[in-house]
């Protein structure tokens, strides 16, 4: 099982940096026992915001969830949903599904998180914001109710606090039956 590590290190400035990785737990049962982790994957340097805005759902696309999500598929839901939470951490939409801060260029169609020439991740929330949490999004599929608890964890890992309408529309897209 896989899991987000953060690491700590200082630059030249004595300041602390964070990086993001996707890492993975084995036991070791040699010479020398108990876990280890391995990286499976480097997600990038990790900024972190705060809520700068209130926003709701309905205040930004001015109706309920429910009546704007109708005829929308799974892939547009999840998009708003990351451009909302953005917007209310002070994101500025550049142009449609790309926002920007501070150098960090988020780019919700083409799933990538950008500062410079290199990958970022952000935390946002109790959660990280990266291009590995916006695939794992997409690529969610339900295979029943139960799989309502793994949704709302990865939206809580990546950082996007969701309000229950929103949920509920997202998990009817993804779970039709």
């Amino acid at each position: 099982m896989s899991f987000v590590r953060i690491k700590k290190r200082k630059n030249s400035k004595g300041e602390d940096i964070s990086y993001g990785y996707i890492v993975e737990n084995r036991w070791l049962k040699r010479k020398v026992y108990g876990p280890r982790q391995k990286v499976k994957a480097y997600l990038g340097r990790v900024h972190e915001m705060k809520p700068t805005k209130d926003i709701s759902f309905e205040q930004y696309y001015g109706s309920s969830p429910e009546q704007y999500y109708k005829g929308k598929d799974k892939s547009i839901i999840i998009q708003d949903l990351v451009t909302l939470e953005l917007l209310k951490h002070g994101f500025q939409e550049i142009k449609d599904g790309v926002l920007e801060k501070e150098g960090l260029l988020v780019d919700i169609p083409r799933r990538s998180i950008t500062k410079g020439r290199g990958t970022a991740c952000i935390a946002l929330n109790q959660g990280l914001l990266s291009s590995h949490s916006i695939k794992q999004l997409h690529r969610f599929q339900s295979s029943g109710e139960e799989d309502a608890y793994m949704l709302a964890k990865l939206l809580v890992e990546s950082g996007l606090n969701s309000e229950k309408e929103q949920f509920i529309e997202l998990f009817k897209k993804i779970n039709p039956s």
